[in-house]
This record gives structure tokens, sequence and C-alpha cells, in this order.
């Protein structure tokens, strides 16, 4: 049995904050990735990952569930974190967007 070496990493303690600034591009870019991430999934699995958030059951997830629900709850806590900060600063606009419709053909 081998002996586990001893390391120093730096770390942050958990209740610690710090201040950023974010751009609407980088916000966007967020979106974006999330966006691919969830839709890389099954919807029936996205929903059984955000239901176990969502319940607190994420300790009942096998490893690669569990690690995707975080990842989930991860860019879930980034979204809102960055909209309240927009929001607060009066910042969001609304603007007309064309919606493809899901029965149209390509």
């Amino acid at each position: 049995m081998s002996v586990p070496t001893t390391e120093t990493i730096v770390t942050i303690p958990l209740k610690e904050t710090v201040t950023i600034e974010v751009s609407g591009y980088f916000y966007r870019q967020v979106l974006a990735s999330y966006f691919n991430f969830s839709s890389s999934m099954e919807p029936t699995k996205f929903e059984e990952l955000c239901r176990a958030l969502t319940d607190n059951k994420v300790n009942l997830l096998s490893e690669d569930d569990k690690s995707n629900a975080l990842t989930i709850n991860t860019y879930l806590s980034l979204i809102k974190t960055v909209e309240t900060a927009f929001h607060e600063k009066g910042i969001p606009s609304k603007e007309q967007i064309d919606i493809p419709n899901a029965d149209s053909e390509s």
C-alpha cells in the first residue's frame, strides 16, 4: 500500500467573496456554453438531474450524473448571479428577436 504524499495548495475560504466585472459578451458566452452542455444530454436525463438538484438528492446519483448535476448547478448559480447584478444596475434592455417555429422545416 502506498503512502499518500502531502502537498501545499492555494485555497480560497468558502465564505470569502470578491467583486468582478463581467461584460455582456462574457455573459452570453456562459449562456451559450450552458445551452450547449444541457442540449448534449437527453432531455429526460437533464430533467432527472434538475429534479435531483431541486429535491436535494444529488448524493443519490451515480458519480457521472452527480458531476453533471453539479455542473448544471454551477452554471445556473453563475447565470443567476450575473443576471441579478445586471438588473440591479438597470442594464438589461428589451429587443425583438426571431424564434424559429419548432414545426417549420429547415
